[in-house]
C-alpha cells in the first residue's frame, strides 16, 4: 500500500484539493453512456491529436466519465466525498510518451504471445503439482 501511495503522488489528478479550485469554472453534465465506446474512444483520440478541446470546465463527481471527461483540456471533478475536487489537466508530453510506452508494449506482446503461451502451456503439468506449490506456502 504503501508504494501504492507513492506512486499516487507523482501523478497530480490524484491530489485532493479544495473546492475554491473549481470556483470561476462552468458546470458540464455528461450525457448518457456511448453506444459505441470504441468509435468514442478513436473520436477523441482524434480529437486530442488535433488539438481540438472545450477548454476548462467543472464535473460532478457522477459525471466523471472518460467519454465526458476527455472533451477538455482541464476538469475540475468534484470527489464523490464532496470534501474538495481532483483536476485532470490535459498532457500532451505525457499522453505521446504514455502512446509510444504502450505501443512498444503491445508490439512485443503481439511478436512473442504465442511463444509464452506454448511455454505456459507446457509448463503447466508441473505448475499445478503440489510438489510445485508446497515450497511457496512452507516458507519460515
Amino acid at each position: 500500500m504503501a508504494a501504492a501511495r507513492k506512486l499516487r503522488l507523482e501523478h497530480p489528478e490524484t491530489q485532493l484539493r479544495p473546492v475554491s479550485s473549481a470556483a470561476q469554472t462552468r458546470t458540464v453534465r455528461s450525457g448518457p453512456e456511448p453506444s459505441r465506446p470504441g468509435l468514442v474512444m478513436a473520436k477523441r483520440i482524434a480529437w486530442h491529436l488535433l488539438g481540438k478541446s472545450h477548454g476548462e470546465v467543472a464535473v460532478p463527481a457522477r459525471d466523471s466519465e472518460w467519454w465526458h471527461v476527455a472533451l477538455f483540456d482541464r476538469a475540475v471533478v468534484t470527489d464523490p466525498s464532496q470534501e474538495g475536487v481532483k483536476v485532470r489537466q490535459r498532457d500532451r508530453a505525457l499522453a505521446r510518451k504514455l502512446a509510444t510506452e504502450g505501443a512498444k508494449v503491445l508490439l512485443r506482446f503481439r511478436k512473442e504471445a504465442e511463444q509464452v503461451a506454448d511455454e505456459y502451456r507446457a509448463a503447466l503439468p508441473d505448475l499445478t503439482t503440489t510438489d510445485s506449490w508446497t515450497p511457496r506456502f512452507n516458507k519460515s
